[in-house]
């Protein structure tokens, strides 16, 4: 049998362990991280236009069920000089069309992609990761058979985008839309914040 003292001993290092009621029952308890949430407008200093430069002038070709997949590598960069590399790709699955307005032309007895739609993953170094969705894409080819023939117009107008921002000063995601500005960049449909104007100084009637 063990003594009494030795019992009321184990009973106090119990109580005041990990997970027990005692003074330091909190000092093992990992500190909460918080879940960074929506964002109402891209951070004001995160750019709004971007200039696209692929690595190399067609897309490579991978079959893939449902047609080929079409995906090239490239940079955004901003004025600023921030820039993102990005991996882009499409599944190219041709199909017929009578006509088809594509750029300033209209094209007859052509094919067009199925789906040309094509999904953009970016990733900022100082900033997190975002993905574009070129939902609004033109795209006209010249015969049937995927990869046979580049593009002869291949257009996109515009799409959504999602930015996760995991890096920098503000934490959060934002989601909007995107379209290409007439001289060919990239712009985020979110401008920037209005700057503050400075109060207007009171005078004061002379006594």
């Amino acid at each position: 049998m063990l003594p009494v003292a030795f019992l009321a001993l184990a009973v106090v290092a119990c109580s005041s362990g990990p997970g027990g009621n005692g003074i330091g029952s909190g000092a093992g308890r990992p500190t909460p991280i918080p879940t960074p949430g929506p964002l109402k407008v891209l951070p004001a200093s995160f750019p709004r236009s971007f200039v696209d430069k692929r690595t190399q002038a067609l897309p490579l070709l991978t079959p893939v069920a449902g047609g080929m997949r079409a995906h090239w590598e490239g940079t955004l960069s901003a004025d600023d000089g921030t820039t993102g590399t990005y991996k882009a790709s499409y599944i190219e699955n041709r199909v017929a069309i009578a006509q088809i307005k594509c750029g300033a032309g209209t094209y007859l007895k052509v094919f067009t992609a199925a789906d040309p739609k094509v999904t953009t993953e970016v990733d900022f170094a100082k900033w997190g990761h975002m993905q574009l969705v070129a939902t609004k894409r033109v795209v006209v080819y010249s015969s049937a058979l995927a990869g046979s023939s580049p593009a002869v117009c291949d257009q996109q107008v515009g799409g959504t985008y999602l930015m996760t921002f995991s890096k920098g000063p503000t934490l959060g995601f934002k989601a909007g839309t995107w379209h290409i500005a007439p001289d060919g960049r990239l712009v985020l449909d979110d401008p920037p914040p209005a700057p503050t104007a400075a109060p207007t100084p009171t005078l004061k009637p002379k006594s």
